[in-house]
């Protein structure tokens, strides 16, 4: 299946596609066009309960893939969970991060937006660590949330340390059970904002769908801050050609990029095909219109197509 997913990958032209998984098989480094984006979560998540994952289907599931990131993470620094302290578990996911970065990682993801809020609280270190000393099975729901907001806070500015650029999932979802109100991009505004997490490279995905006017306003002022189409061109043709015609009006186009969210090898053709379509006539609106000249548009397209994605996540070809 690798294969086939290889192939239509190079059919459709891509120079490289960021796969989010929890674990890198060996057999997918013979296909360099594939680069791994690490769940982040695993280590927000490292000090939950079982009450959490039995809330229901998506967030068993959902958490699920964040212990499975977590177990190879440990098995590959050859230390268990149940014998590391809140301070092992900060100075492991420092070490991971600098690690993945060293080894050409483009980006690590924040998912969580499917089982808890993107609000993460500044929880003095205190605080933290006396609900990392209570037995997980007495942690209240405010116990947990505390201690994932501060372990969050540390991962976010750790990655801002080491440069490692962050995807956060905060838009809509294909699963029944997310909740607007977690993932809402507004949720994100004290990472935007806080010189004290370094000003991490952040990029919103989906566009943050359906806000996706206020993401725009918020990578056109934050200079740390970038908007990802991907998913937006299988989702409706007329909400990527919209949101492209209102975001090149305020949005530095080098904030912009490209994406499909594919799922399926023949998705990655079709997605890639209907992505670049619809960018192509919203440009050429813009030639006709005498907003762009022609050299500006294929300036732009180069950039929101290629150019961007490539010095974000330091992808080579």
């Amino acid at each position: 299946m690798v294969e086939l997913y290889d192939d239509c990958i190079g059919r459709a032209g891509l120079a490289a596609v960021m796969v989010n998984v929890p674990e890198w098989p060996a057999a997918y480094s013979k296909y360099p066009r594939l680069r791994w984006v690490p769940y982040l979560d695993q280590f927000i998540y490292a000090g939950h309960n079982d009450r959490e994952k039995s809330r229901g289907g998506l967030h068993t599931g959902t958490i699920g893939l964040y212990e499975g990131a977590l177990q190879e993470t440990l098995r590959g620094a050859g230390r268990p969970l149940d014998e590391m302290t809140l301070a092992d578990v900060l100075e492991l996911a420092d070490a991971t991060i600098s690690q993945w970065r060293a080894a050409g990682i483009g980006a690590g993801k924040i998912n969580c937006a499917y089982v808890r809020s993107l609000t993460f609280d500044d929880v003095p270190s205190a605080q933290a660590q006396r609900v990392w000393d209570t037995p997980a099975h007495l942690r209240t729901p405010a116990d947990s949330k505390a201690l994932q907001d501060h372990i969050a806070r540390f991962v976010v500015k750790s990655c801002a340390t080491h440069d490692l650029p962050i995807q956060i999932h905060a838009a809509v979802g294909d699963a029944p059970g997310l909740l607007w109100t977690n993932a809402s991009p507004v949720n994100l505004e004290p990472l935007f904002a806080d010189p004290a997490l370094g000003r991490p490279k952040i990029i919103v995905l989906h566009g943050g769908f359906p806000a996706n006017t206020l993401v725009g306003w918020y990578a056109a002022t934050y200079a740390n801050v970038y908007v990802d189409y991907s998913w937006l061109p299988m989702l409706s043709g007329v909400v990527l050609d919209r949101c492209l015609d209102e975001w090149l009006d305020y949005v530095p186009h080098n904030k912009i990029l490209f994406g499909t969210d594919a799922w399926s090898p023949e998705l990655f053709y079709a997605g890639t095909r209907a992505a670049r379509d619809i960018l192509g006539r919203v440009l050429e609106r813009r030639v006709s219109d005498r907003r762009y000249t022609s050299a500006l548009a294929e300036t732009v397209a180069d950039a929101i197509l290629a150019a961007n994605s490539r010095s974000l996540y330091r992808v080579d070809g």
